[in-house]
């Protein structure tokens, strides 16, 4: 769990970079949705994990 929450904070922080260096909001997109769907695969993978070793 602490890898996903090193990806957000990673995340947030390249969001605020990129935002203060005003590069174009396509680029943004192009760069970041991806960068978010994996991240939120990579936490939803987490979670079911932990809940298949509860249920053990």
């Amino acid at each position: 769990m602490q890898k996903v929450r090193r990806l957000w904070l990673l995340m947030i922080v390249y969001l605020l970079g990129a935002l203060t260096y005003s590069i174009s909001i396509e680029l943004l997109l192009v760069i970041v949705v991806p960068l978010i769907c994996v991240m939120l695969m990579f936490h939803d993978e987490k979670s079911f994990q932990s809940k298949q070793k509860m249920h053990r």
